[in-house]
């Protein structure tokens, strides 16, 4: 394999306006295989099954830091509307048990 695109949908909440997106869940080329058209064809051939199936979008998510993925989606009519943000959290230690008071005689 040199290349995959996989995608599902996703629907809005109700409270929102409805819509059917399509969302590309992961995506990716073999560094060799780049630059020959084979991510446009995959794209092409995702916008084109979810049209079918009645999508009104398709959405993503990137990597800030992947210049090259960011390159290429942007070239292909993608642009930023939210920013994702992370944290790592600290492994939070159990708390201690409390200490069984014994009551005296």
């Amino acid at each position: 394999m040199v290349g995959f695109l996989h995608g599902i949908f996703k629907e809005s909440p109700k409270v929102v306006v409805p819509r059917k997106s399509g969302y590309i869940t992961d995506a990716a080329v073999m560094e060799s295989h780049r630059r020959g058209g084979l991510g446009k064809r995959l794209l092409a051939a995702a916008e084109k099954w979810y049209s079918l199936h009645g999508a009104d979008d398709i959405y993503l998510a990137a990597a800030v830091r992947n210049d090259i993925g960011l390159g290429f989606w942007t070239s292909q009519g993608f642009e930023s509307i939210t920013v994702s943000m992370w944290k790592p959290l600290k492994v939070a230690k159990s708390p201690a048990k409390p200490a069984v008071r014994r009551r005296r005689k």
